[in-house]
């Protein structure tokens, strides 16, 4: 907590920080986070980033009281119906094989970079509808990463050998 309230090398009217990896936390660390944010410092902003932090996990308690719990889960088989909900949000038609064209595109876990390319069609259509030849002309594929086959062939995952491959 010492970062969050030192005070910044050049002045400015606020400031992020982001910490990663908070799934990882014991109890003890979230009930620090949890003092801290009783009386945060100003023009501060604290980002807890983790992978699978639930509604239970001692962080979420922590921060359920003072701070704002954001939680960006979507599985796989949801994947479909979110991209089209996000495209909706933002005032943009498009059809269930846009959707499904994008995910082909970026890859299913990469949820990140998915909001990135539907914010990016999204300013780019307007308020007009968004095809799959769209999606194909302005998104690039995303490539594997370098141990991708080597990663799912040692997990024996067929289908991701198969993506990877």
């Amino acid at each position: 907590m010492a970062a969050c309230n030192a005070l910044g090398l050049f002045a400015g009217e606020g400031r992020l920080i982001i910490v990663r990896h908070v799934d990882s936390w014991k109890a003890a660390d979230a009930k620090a986070v949890g003092q801290y944010l009783k009386a945060p410092a100003p023009a501060t902003t604290l980002a807890l980033v983790g992978d699978d932090v639930g509604k239970e996990a001692p962080i979420a308690k922590a921060l359920a009281a003072t701070g704002e719990v954001l939680v960006w889960n979507v599985p796989r088989s949801g994947l479909p119906g979110w991209v089209a909900e996000q495209f909706r949000a933002r005032g943009v038609r498009a059809e269930p094989e846009t959707a499904r064209a994008l995910i082909d595109l970026v890859g299913e876990d990469r949820v990140d970079d998915l909001a990135v390319e539907i914010d990016k069609l999204a300013t780019w259509a307007g308020s007009d509808r968004v095809g799959v030849e769209d999606v194909e002309r302005l998104v690039a594929a995303r490539e594997a990463t370098n141990f991708a086959l080597t990663d799912a062939w040692g997990a024996r995952d067929i289908a991701g050998v198969l993506r990877a491959s």
